[in-house]
């Protein structure tokens, strides 16, 4: 009893901060014309709304995207995830030479209001890794990921 207690009381407490999906009509005009302005050959879109923000997940041929919209119309972001394969050279040589042993868990290209990133999760044993490099291949930094205790 006690357990569903406590089920039900983290239902209360976290259901509300996870994003709703939502049907296209019920997406402000604003952020739909910003969606339209960002990715205009994106077709059929699906929409979740989340506290103070639109989600739009988008499918470009292979690509599988997001992109982020304040309730304003106020562009955030735009995600695409790609493959490792399609990421330019000098970036995939400095990840094999500087991170040897890790494997690529996942590898997208960002476009943000602070600036345009190649962004790469890497994994060796329990080290996980988030790399940046610029659109000019450039290096930018590495964090290193805490994974709470077991």
């Amino acid at each position: 009893m006690k357990k569903f207690l406590l089920l039900c009381l983290c239902s209360v407490i976290f259901l509300p901060s996870f994003a709703q999906k939502i049907e296209t009509k019920f997406v402000p005009m604003t952020v739909k014309n910003t969606l339209l302005v960002k990715v205009n050959d994106t077709v059929n879109p699906l929409w979740e709304k989340g506290k103070g923000f639109y989600t739009a997940t988008l499918v470009k041929g292979e690509l599988k995207g997001a992109i982020h919209i304040k309730e304003t119309g106020e562009w955030i972001e735009t995600i695409w995830t790609i493959p490792f394969s399609a990421v330019p050279n000098k970036i995939k040589d400095h990840i094999l030479k500087t991170f040897p042993d890790y494997k690529v868990l996942s590898t997208t290209i960002q476009y943000r209001s602070d600036g345009n990133y190649y962004i790469f999760e890497i994994k060796k044993k329990k080290d996980i890794q988030t790399l940046y490099y610029n659109l000019l291949n450039e290096f930018i930094k590495a964090e290193p990921k805490t994974v709470p205790p077991k």
